[in-house]
């Protein structure tokens, strides 16, 4: 079994100088049986950890994995942010191949959003031409109506259900999420062609 005490004056295998991080902020134990375990050691300003959703939460114990990204105090420069496999490894190489695992899923996402947009903008055209066949060839009564009505339903229920812009959006902000360096020391948001290239351009660790 392995214990490291995480803080400024802890005995993790980095050197933590953030002011928001207590003297012994946190523990993290590596049983025997491989699992990781991390506990608050009643911090001041708490232990967070990200969520699947990229959003940190606070918590006292709980059991975690290597590719855990944890932040000992407040998430900006006053906070020491790192992922738990850190604590084994002096590189970041591990860190950077599970972003960049995390990009290619983003970009997957980002590319099947691209083809629900193009498969709505195909399914309001054909609704538009539809309706704009039927004025013509139906000049006057209740089935002209229904088609022009069947155009404009189309394509506002599309722009309700599927907006391709505002999609993009939150697909973009939920990627910036996971876009924290690895480094302790480093509160840089990176951005995507440096997880591609595996080195921060600020701290340049990778």
């Amino acid at each position: 079994m392995k214990q490291f005490i995480l803080g400024t004056e802890g005995n993790q295998p980095f050197k933590i100088t953030q002011m928001g991080v207590s003297h012994q902020h946190a523990r993290i134990t590596i049983g025997d049986d491989g699992v990781w375990t991390l506990e608050d050691l009643n911090s001041t300003n708490g232990t967070f950890v990200r969520g699947e959703d990229g959003e940190m939460r606070r918590v006292g114990t709980m059991v975690i994995t290597p590719m855990t990204f944890i932040c000992l105090g407040p998430s900006n420069a006053n906070g020491c942010s790192f992922y738990a496999i850190h604590l084994q490894n002096t590189d970041f190489i591990e860190e950077f191949e599970y972003l960049n695992k995390l990009e290619d899923e983003f970009d997957a996402k980002e590319e099947s959003s691209e083809k629900m947009a193009r498969m709505m903008r195909l399914l309001i055209a054909s609704a538009s031409l539809i309706a704009l066949v039927g004025s013509f060839v139906v000049s006057h009564g209740p089935l002209q109506l229904m088609l022009l009505r069947l155009g404009s339903a189309v394509s506002l229920l599309s722009t309700i259900f599927f907006n391709p812009a505002e999609k993009k959006k939150k697909l973009q902000v939920e990627r910036e999420k996971f876009h924290a360096c690895p480094n302790p020391k480093c509160a840089h948001t990176l951005r995507k062609n440096e997880i591609r290239a595996m080195q921060c351009s600020k701290c340049k660790c990778g």
